[in-house]
């Protein structure tokens, strides 16, 4: 019932100040696109995964100022194989990013959301299934949101 006692929470019941998300969305942004994917297979908390998500998701439609030149070049072919209109591709990646992260990705999957990052298989094949879980089977994964 009580959500108070997670592991791993860091700071006054895992609620992080705006000042370390902040911090942590600068950390995000100096970062290549490999990067984010070997920072997603940490151990992080729920916002941190958050972010590093949407740092992809941004990079992957070309709207993350950060992005460095070529990384978008393998997104042509993807882009025949999936949704080519906007909000469609953002949420493609939410799933494929998701089931990359639980390790039920297939390699189609995997080849296409490599295609989508400007990245290769072989370097997401490194972080599959490596959602940071504890001991608890899928204990990571909850969406308690606040608002």
């Amino acid at each position: 019932m009580s959500v108070n006692n997670i592991s791993g929470m860091g700071g006054a019941g895992g609620i992080p100040s705006a000042g370390e998300m902040q911090d942590y969305s600068n950390k995000l942004g100096k970062m290549d696109t490999q990067d984010l994917f070997k920072e997603l297979g940490k151990n992080l908390e729920p916002w941190q995964r958050d972010m590093v998500e949407k740092t992809l998701i941004d990079r992957a439609k070309g709207t993350d100022p950060s992005q460095g030149g070529g990384g978008p070049q393998g997104a042509g072919g993807a882009q025949g194989a999936g949704g080519a209109d906007g909000g469609g591709d953002e949420e493609e990646i939410k799933k494929l990013l998701k089931k990359l992260m639980d390790g039920s990705i297939s390699p189609e999957e995997l080849r296409k959301l490599a295609g989508m990052m400007g990245v290769k298989p072989e370097d997401l094949e490194a972080i599959k299934g490596k959602a940071g879980g504890g001991a608890g089977g899928d204990g990571t994964r909850f969406d308690i949101q606040g608002g």
